[in-house]
C-alpha cells in the first residue's frame, strides 16, 4: 500500500471503540499507512489518553459501555488544551441520521457511518490529518503574525476583504496616538483619516491592486493623528487569496516617515536655494576637476569670460588663464592638493573668448572625498576689471597729486617764511611806536602834570593804557599764530602740580581778595606741558578776573570721568559774572567778548588760544554758564595709555 507524506506519517490517531475486532482492524490499516495509533475501549480511557497524548485525530465510537462518544467529544472540545484535536464520530447505519445531527451539534469535526470501506477510512483519516495540520500551520502563522505585530513599532493592520473589518496592533497608538478603543474596525475609518489631497489616490491604488490580483500594494501618503496633525507614512499591504485565487485578506504595516519627508523637503529646499544662489550669484562660481577641466559653471562666470557652458566644458582653467599668471595659480593648487593651505585667493587675468583680458579676483578651495582624496575645486570669480582700471587711474592721479603736493608744500613753506617775516616785522614795527606813545605819555604825566589840566592828564592815562593793551594784543596774536606751527611735544604731566604752579604764578592777581580755591583729584595726563600750562593760565586768569566783584570768590579746578575708552575731562568753575548761554558759541572766537572792555580788561584772544591748544591735542572744549551765577569751562584730552 502506498505510503502517506512525511507530515501525515507523523500524525497520531486515537481509536476509541468497545468492539475489539473493529478496533484492531482499523488500527492495523492505519499503521500500514504510517500513522501512530493509540487504542482505547472505553470513553473514560479515551479521555485519559487524549489528555496524556494529545493526538491529532480521535476516531470515536458513539456507543461505548461507560461514557458515550457524544459525551467524550463534548468533554474534549470543552477542554482548552484539547479543543484543537480533530474528532470524528463513528456510528451504525440505523442511528446515523440522529447521531450525526447530535454529534455535529456537539462540536464533532466529522462523522463516519458503518460499515466503513478500508479505502474510505484511509481517505477520511488522511483528509482529517491534512486539515488538522493546515489548521495548526495557520494557527502558528497567526501566532507569529501576532508576535511580529506586537514587536514592531509600525502600525500593523489586517483587513478582511469579505467583511471589510479591520484589525490594528498597538503600533497605531505609538504612531498616531489613537488607543485601540478609539479605532473603528472598518475600512471606512482608515480611509477617512487619509489626507484629503491623498485620499482618492490611495483608495484607487488599493482597489486597482485588488482587482488586478497583484501580490502587494504600497504608497506614501499623509495620515491624520489623534491631535489632527498629519504624519507621512509608507504603507505596504500584501494581498492574500483563498484556494480559488480570490483576494480575501490584505495584511500590511504603516511606517512613520515624517522625519524622512521633512529631511527630503529640507534637502530639496536646500538644493533649490543652492541652485538659485549658484545661478543668480553676482560673482562667478565654478567647480573644477582635479585635472583642471570645468565641470560646473554658473551664468555669471560665462558672462565674465565670454564662453558658453558647452564651450567651457571642452576647456581647462589653464586654457583661459593668462600665461603670466599660470605659474602662480598652479603653485597654489599644488599647495591645496598637498593640504598645506585650506584655500587661496589671488588676482589674475583670464583670456576672454574674444581675445580681450579680464582681471578677476579668484578664491579657490578644495573639496575632498570621505576617504580624504581630492574630489574637485570650488572657485569664486569676481570681475575686478573696473577696479583695476580705477586703481591705475588713482595711481596716476596720486603720482600727479604727489607732484602737486611737493609744489604746493614748497609754496606753503615760502608763504610761512613770508608770514614769519611779516609777523616779526609787525611785532617790531608796531611795538616801537607803541613804546614811544607809552613813554611820551608817561613823561608828560610825570614832568608836565602841573601844566596840564585834569582832563588832559586823564586823556594821557588812557593813551598809555591803550598802548599797553595794544602791546598785549600783539603778543597774544603772535602766540595764537605760532600755535598752528609749533610742534607738540607730549609727555607725562602731573596735572595737580601744574595747576599749583600756575596759581603761584598768578599770585599777584589774588592779593587783597578773599578767594576760595578748591583743587580736586586731578589724574595725570599725556600732553605738552608748556601748552597745557598756557591753557590753565588762561582759564584761571579769566576765573580770577570775572570773580573780582564777588565778596568771596570761589574757584574749583576738577576732573570728571569721561568715556572709559576715550577721553579725560577737566574743568575750571567759578562763581563770577557768568554769561548768557545763547552766546556760548562766540566765547572761543578771536576778538569775541561778552563783557565790555571797560569793565573787564583783555584782548579777546585767550579762549581762542585755549581752544587751539586743546584741538591740537586731539581734545575738545566747551563752556556752561548763567548770568551772575558763574561759569564752567571744560576741556578734554585723549585717554592716556600708560603702556605706550
Amino acid at each position: 500500500m502506498q505510503k502517506t507524506k512525511e507530515n501525515d506519517q507523523k500524525a497520531q490517531i486515537l481509536l476509541v471503540d468497545d468492539n475489539v475486532d473493529m478496533l484492531e482492524a482499523m488500527a492495523y490499516l492505519l499503521r500500514l499507512e504510517g500513522y501512530e495509533v493509540i487504542e482505547a475501549t472505553t470513553g473514560q480511557e479515551g479521555l485519559q489518553l487524549a489528555k496524556a497524548k494529545k493526538p491529532d485525530v480521535v476516531l470515536l465510537d458513539v456507543v461505548l459501555p461507560d461514557i458515550d462518544g457524544m459525551e467524550v467529544c463534548r468533554r474534549i472540545k470543552e477542554d482548552p488544551e484539547l479543543a484543537d484535536i480533530y474528532v470524528a464520530l463513528i456510528s451504525g447505519v440505523k442511528t446515523a441520521s440522529k447521531d450525526r445531527i447530535e454529534g455535529l451539534d456537539g462540536r464533532a469535526d466529522g462523522y463516519l457511518i458503518r460499515p466503513i470501506q478500508n479505502r474510505e477510512l484511509i481517505a477520511q483519516v488522511k483528509a482529517m490529518v491534512r486539515v488538522k495540520k493546515a489548521e495548526e500551520a495557520l494557527r502558528k502563522s497567526e501566532q507569529r503574525f501576532q508576535l511580529v505585530a506586537r514587536a514592531t513599532n509600525d502600525a500593523v493592520w489586517d483587513w478582511n476583504l469579505e467583511t471589510n473589518t479591520l484589525w490594528w496592533n498597538e503600533g497605531i497608538k505609538e504612531l498616531f496616538y489613537y488607543s485601540l478603543e478609539e479605532v473603528k474596525p472598518d475600512i471606512t475609518w482608515w480611509y477617512e483619516h487619509i489626507h484629503p489631497e491623498d485620499r482618492m489616490r490611495v483608495i484607487s491604488g488599493i482597489q486597482k491592486a485588488i482587482q488586478e490580483n497583484k501580490r502587494y500594494w504600497s504608497d506614501e501618503y499623509r495620515y491624520r493623528r489623534a491631535d489632527d496633525s498629519y504624519a507621512y507614512v509608507f504603507d505596504r499591504g500584501y494581498i492574500i487569496p483563498d484556494h480559488h485565487g480570490k483576494p480575501v485578506r490584505m495584511v500590511g504595516s504603516m511606517m512613520d516617515i515624517t522625519v524622512r519627508k521633512q529631511m527630503e523637503t529640507a534637502l530639496r529646499e536646500s538644493e533649490e536655494r543652492f541652485r538659485a544662489t549658484f545661478e543668480q550669484a553676482a560673482v562667478g562660481i565654478a567647480h573644477i576637476a582635479i585635472d583642471g577641466r570645468w565641470s560646473l559653471v554658473n551664468q555669471k562666470f560665462c558672462e565674465i569670460v565670454g564662453y558658453t557652458r558647452e564651450e567651457l566644458m571642452e576647456r581647462t582653467f589653464q586654457d583661459i588663464t593668462h600665461p603670466d599668471d599660470l605659474a602662480a595659480d598652479f603653485r597654489y593648487t599644488q599647495q591645496l592638493l598637498a593640504n598645506e593651505i585650506p584655500a587661496y585667493s589671488m588676482e589674475k587675468r583670464y583670456l576672454r573668448r574674444d581675445g580681450s583680458q579680464v582681471w578677476i579676483n579668484l578664491t579657490v578651495s578644495l573639496v575632498r572625498k570621505p576617504s580624504g582624496d581630492p574630489a574637485y575645486f570650488i572657485a569664486v570669480i569676481e570681475d575686478i576689471t573696473l577696479r583695476k582700471q580705477a586703481e591705475d587711474q588713482i595711481r596716476r592721479l596720486n603720482e600727479e597729486l604727489e607732484q602737486r603736493v611737493l609744489a604746493r608744500t614748497a609754496e606753503l613753506q615760502a608763504t610761512i617764511k613770508e608770514l614769519e617775516a611779516f609777523s616779526y616785522s609787525v611785532s617790531h614795527d608796531l611795538r616801537a611806536p607803541l613804546r614811544a606813545i607809552h613813554g611820551f605819555s608817561r613823561i608828560l604825566l610825570e614832568d608836565y602834570a602841573s601844566q596840564l589840566s585834569p582832563e588832559i592828564q586823564e586823556y594821557l592815562r588812557w593813551i598809555s593804557h591803550n598802548a599797553r593793551q595794544m602791546s598785549h594784543l600783539i603778543d597774544d596774536l603772535l602766540t595764537f599764530s605760532r600755535l598752528s606751527r609749533q610742534a607738540i611735544k607730549k609727555q607725562p604731566v602731573a596735572t595737580t602740580a601744574l595747576v599749583h604752579q600756575v596759581l603761584t604764578d598768578l599770585n599777584g592777581e589774588q592779593k587783597g581778595r578773599h578767594i576760595e580755591i578748591l583743587i580736586g583729584d586731578l589724574p595725570d595726563c599725556h600732553a605738552d606741558p608748556i601748552l597745557l600750562k598756557q591753557v590753565f593760565v588762561n582759564l584761571l586768569s579769566n576765573a580770577l578776573k570775572f570773580t573780582r566783584r564777588q565778596e568771596v570768590a570761589r574757584i574749583e579746578i576738577g576732573y570728571q570721568p569721561g568715556d572709559p575708552s576715550g577721553e579725560q575731562i577737566y574743568f575750571v568753575r567759578d562763581n563770577g559774572v557768568g554769561f548768557n548761554m545763547q552766546y556760548a558759541d562766540k566765547l572761543f572766537g578771536v576778538f569775541q567778548r561778552l563783557h565790555p572792555a571797560e569793565e573787564y580788561e583783555g584782548t579777546g584772544v585767550g579762549l581762542a588760544i585755549v581752544r587751539r591748544i586743546i584741538h591740537r591735542h586731539g581734545g575738545r572744549v566747551w563752556a556752561e554758564g548763567e548770568v551772575n551765577k558763574g561759569a564752567t569751562f571744560y576741556f578734554t584730552l585723549p585717554l592716556w595709555d600708560r603702556g605706550t
